[in-house]
């Protein structure tokens, strides 16, 4: 994903400042700061790291020494999904527990396995994990968080974790009703302080981030063909490096050349890297008013399973879960996204997506017409991110199954293929999806 700087320790420590203002001391006395989860990632206050709008993120940065240990006491959400990620002094991460090998306490049970009650009662949705500073065996156990990879290669200083829950139930607050987990820090020699709840740390909206996405000129600028090619290309996302050297050099006139001289040597580096999460993979491709005002995405939509409804079971799908942003990406906010059971598919379960500022928004991308929207941003240029959460493991056209540089062929007919349009030419297509309806989890 593109960016003009590089993310790191610092990027995020200037975002936790106010967070972490000395040591803990387990020894007694009071914590020297007032909750555990100090940060969250949102549209409104910290709009950064190409969040997905339908995801939430907290963060935690705590002090850490040899032998010290974070034990994190919870209940199940009721969303599509939670996990805890260790990361390093790179903001690449080093560790993930997912819901799935999360535990529960005795007594309660896990609701996100497929097949498992989702709407048990909160003395049944108890679950304890620790976090270890120190490094992860080959063969990890459930409900064990590590700071340090298996191969070594990745390690943090700090405690420096984050913690998401994606899609909560409709009608529920942003942490999918169970509240944020409490943290107990515990130091070597066997002294332990738990960290004091406070409120979600909840900025009302301002409306700023729509009134940012929702800008923009109606007409396209054909004058660079710059940045991206035409069609677009889509990249499955490697590392930040890769995916800047490929943001800089895809461009109408050499096409992909440059990026593929550059990016055999930038994929030598690390994998991973601006708050990622190990259970997502992703592709991405810029989008450039040099080639149209419109640019139009056809494919199949994977299967996921249902829960904005609050049902009672858990399913299943292709995919936990999947979405489609528009981002910026110098700034790396996100303009608009659709998760998966926000899309409108046809009866064989294809979608179609118009990415247009308002202002140039065909009279037809609507869902009267079967037709999905994404706002495109003030700028001439715009990032598309496509996020594909925890394949099953048949699911052979995921990104996770691509290969990089064959994420076409490899994708088959889950490939976002896009096009430049006009908004008239789109228009005059007419409303041939009508008869189309927003797809309910069919597993």
């Amino acid at each position: 994903m593109r960016a003009r700087r590089t993310i790191s320790a610092a990027f995020v420590a200037g975002l936790l400042a106010t967070a972490v203002p000395g040591p803990i001391h387990a020894h007694g006395g009071e914590s020297p700061r007032s909750c555990a989860w100090e940060a969250r990632l949102d549209p409104t206050a910290l709009n950064a790291l190409y969040p997905d709008e339908a995801a939430n993120y907290w963060l935690l940065l705590l002090p850490a020494a040899p032998g010290a240990t974070l034990t994190i006491h919870g209940l199940y959400a009721h969303a599509r999904y939670v996990s805890f990620t260790s990361y390093d002094a790179g903001v690449r991460a080093v560790d993930g527990l997912n819901d799935q090998r999360i535990d529960p306490d005795p007594g309660s049970g896990n609701p996100f396995i497929a097949g498992a009650a989702r709407d048990t009662i909160d003395d049944r949705r108890h679950y304890t994990v620790s976090v270890v500073f120190g490094q992860r065996p080959a063969t990890a156990p459930d409900n064990v968080l590590f700071t340090t990879s298996a191969d070594g290669s990745r390690s943090s200083q700090v405690f420096f974790l984050a913690y998401r829950v994606f899609r909560p139930d409709g009608g529920l607050d942003i942490a999918g009703g169970e509240g944020l987990p409490s943290v107990t820090y515990n130091a070597p020699g066997g002294a332990s302080v738990t960290l004091p709840q406070c409120p979600l740390p909840v900025v009302p909206a301002n409306g700023v981030n729509p009134a940012i996405a929702d800008s923009g000129s109606a007409s396209s600028t054909p004058l660079v063909q710059f940045p991206g090619t035409n069609p677009p290309t889509y990249h499955k996302f490697f590392n930040q490096p890769t995916s800047t050297a490929q943001g800089a050099t895809d461009n109408g006139y050499t096409g992909t050349t440059l990026g593929g001289v550059v990016t055999p040597y930038t994929m030598q580096l690390p994998h991973g890297g601006v708050l990622d999460n190990l259970d997502n993979a992703y592709v991405f491709a810029q989008l450039s008013h040099g080639y149209g005002n419109i640019a139009v995405i056809h494919a199949r939509l994977p299967t996921f399973p249902q829960t904005l409804g609050g049902e009672p079971v858990m399913g299943t799908g292709q995919l936990r879960y999947w979405s489609l942003c528009t981002n910026d990406g110098p700034s790396q906010r996100f303009y608009g996204c659709l998760a998966d059971d926000q899309v409108i598919v046809d009866e064989a379960g294809f979608y179609t997506v118009v990415v247009s500022t308002a202002a140039g928004r065909p009279a037809n991308a609507t869902a009267q017409c079967g037709v999905s929207w994404l706002p495109w941003g003030p700028s001439g240029a715009s990032l598309v991110i496509m996020r594909n959460m925890l394949p099953r493991p048949n699911f052979t056209k995921s990104i996770q199954a691509a290969r990089f540089g064959h994420e076409t062929e490899d994708m088959g007919a889950f490939y976002p293929a896009t096009t430049y349009l006009s908004t008239a030419a789109f228009e005059a297509q007419g409303c041939p999806g009508g008869d189309s309806q927003v797809r309910r989890g069919v597993a």
